[in-house]
């Protein structure tokens, strides 16, 4: 008997880890890049890695598959998602990146705004308001048709400076408290963030808006598996919503969600 509760008790053991390994046999680990764009994306590895990383991990987590996220240089982001090294960058828009795979719903809505510190009395008013001021951009960014062009005419000139690396934004607050720039063009809700983490809120003032995008998670577009992942993440998002979920984690990170 002792040998046929034996027999059975590994028998079952086959079992479980036959399902156990069927159930994961599909299991992927997607990996997303993209530079410091903080509440958006964030620190990896941390408590707080931003609220489109979450929102990634929340939706691919329920089909077994898990998110490793990096930060590197926005550029060589897209340049890595394109060749189809990686599976996709966070947090753009469909006119910087317009070959890659969308899915049918946005993981957040930005809006590019101009700032400059207090004592500069510039308003935005158009192109020709720029002339007077010296721009800092980030390198890879779309902002819009229009100012991408007068960025790609000017960047040779004082007119414009063009950074690079992972902690863009920082390098162009910086730039403008010693005098090195004079504007900066960025999301709302990223120059909030950075301002108060650099402890500089009280020194810059919001001056003009730009424009407004729905931004996503973006997938290679020589990856065999991008309009799959991407359809994943259009069902979610609408789960997501439903449940609840989407909004706990917008207020965790002091936002709301932005269709309400």
């Amino acid at each position: 008997m002792r040998n046929v509760l034996t027999l059975y008790f590994g028998l079952w053991q086959l079992v479980l880890a036959s399902v156990c390994f069927s159930s994961n046999a599909h299991a992927d680990t997607i990996y997303m890049y993209a530079d410091d764009w903080c509440p958006y994306n964030c620190t990896p590895e941390s408590e707080k890695p931003g609220f489109v990383i979450e929102i990634g991990r929340a939706i691919f987590e329920e089909y077994g598959h898990s998110v490793v996220y990096r930060r590197v240089p926005w550029e060589r982001a897209i340049v890595m998602a394109r060749k189809g090294d990686i599976h996709a960058i966070v947090g753009a828009d469909q006119i910087e990146a317009p070959d890659f795979i969308f899915p049918e719903n946005e993981q957040g809505v930005m809006e590019y705004r101009f700032y400059t510190q207090k004592n500069n009395p510039w308003v935005y008013s158009g192109l020709s308001s720029l002339g007077s001021q010296q721009l800092g951009v980030i390198n890879g960014y779309s902002y819009s048709t229009e100012l991408d062009k007068y960025i790609e005419e000017t960047k040779k000139s004082n007119g414009v400076q063009v950074v690079y690396g992972v902690n863009p934004l920082e390098q162009n607050v910086r730039k403008i408290l010693l005098g090195r720039l004079s504007v900066l063009v960025d999301d709302a809700s990223v120059v909030s963030h950075g301002l108060l983490k650099l402890n500089a809120s009280h020194l810059f003032r919001e001056a003009g808006v730009l424009t407004g995008y729905k931004i996503y998670i973006a997938f290679s577009p020589n990856h065999p598996k991008s309009q799959h992942y991407a359809e994943i993440l259009s069902v979610g998002m609408d789960a997501l919503r439903k449940s609840g979920k989407l909004q706990q984690i917008m207020e965790s990170y002091g936002l709301n969600d932005w269709i309400e």
